[in-house]
């Protein structure tokens, strides 16, 4: 599965409720809406991600030509190297769908299609021999990886009437699927840049896909604002926690990763992410 898929997936299901939504318009039950917003990760398999596996930067850096090459580009030869502690995620932005159907004027059955990109890099600090620098002579390199990340979500949400009529905030929760795939892993030296994407070598040394399915809970609250008889506005936060151990296992494979880090990751993990909601009524 690709972003390119993942989108086209939205598409026909927008288009699917759109459709829907057409042919019951005399009793309204069928909405759809289009979300944009804000997701805070969790760090916790970012700390997979430091290319400190079994062939990451290690193996990238042993073999002699791309030793020779590295040395020749920054002019001395390598005495080691060091991994990063500072291992978070970027903030990133994140879309999705959000299709219901009315119960009643306080219930509505729910489905939600999210997907982001969640980008990583932190510093990959290697150590030169330079006989004119007795301090030292350092090299900053870059560990960098991107995944992408679906979620699917089935609940229940429930409105409640204020003084304002078109103002109804809300609540909604239930359960959660997520997929989430390495797309790329890299070291970056200069203008180097060296793939260090985990190997499978029960195939013979193939890049291996690493990628899981994972499930969990979610809850949501938001207010929701009804400009006119065919859109509503919302703003509201969503609260996941999630497990996605096969991710997870993919990642750990072959490494020596702490232990508690490890049973802390196969885990329910919570994040967070704040939206702006376009409703189609």
């Amino acid at each position: 599965m690709n972003i390119k898929s993942g989108l086209l997936i939205i598409f026909i299901l927008l288009l699917t409720c759109r459709l829907i939504g057409q042919e019951d318009t005399t009793r309204g039950k069928f909405f759809f809406a289009v979300d944009l917003g804000y997701e805070v990760p969790n760090n916790t398999y970012a700390s997979f991600l430091n290319g400190n596996h079994v062939f990451g930067a290690d193996r990238i850096m042993s073999i002699p030509q791309n030793r020779q090459q590295i040395e020749q580009t920054l002019g001395y030869p390598i005495l080691g190297w060091e991994y990063s502690q500072n291992l978070t995620y970027q903030p990133t932005v994140f879309t999705g769908v959000n299709l219901g159907y009315r119960i009643n004027e306080e219930y509505s059955v729910i489905m939600k299609f999210d997907i982001a990109i969640l980008r990583f890099a932190t510093p990959f600090i290697i150590e030169l021999n330079n006989p004119r620098n007795f301090t030292g002579e350092f090299e900053q390199a870059t560990i960098s990886a991107r995944e992408q990340r679906f979620w699917y979500s089935l609940g229940l949400e429930k409105k409640f009437d204020t003084e304002i009529p078109q103002l109804k905030p809300y609540i909604s929760g239930g359960a959660s699927f997520n997929f989430i795939q390495l797309e790329q892993h890299e070291l970056i030296i200069r203008n180097f840049r060296y793939n260090i994407m985990r190997v499978n070598t029960n195939q013979g040394l193939i890049l291996q896909q690493v990628q899981g399915f994972g499930y969990g809970v979610f809850a949501e609250a938001g207010a929701a604002y009804k400009l006119n008889d065919k859109f509503t506005m919302a703003l509201g936060g969503n609260f996941n926690l999630q497990s996605n151990k096969d991710y997870v296992d993919q990642l750990i494979f072959n490494t020596n990763y702490n232990t508690a880090l490890i049973e802390k990751a196969n885990k329910f993990l919570p994040s967070f992410n704040a939206y702006f909601r376009l409703m189609w009524n």
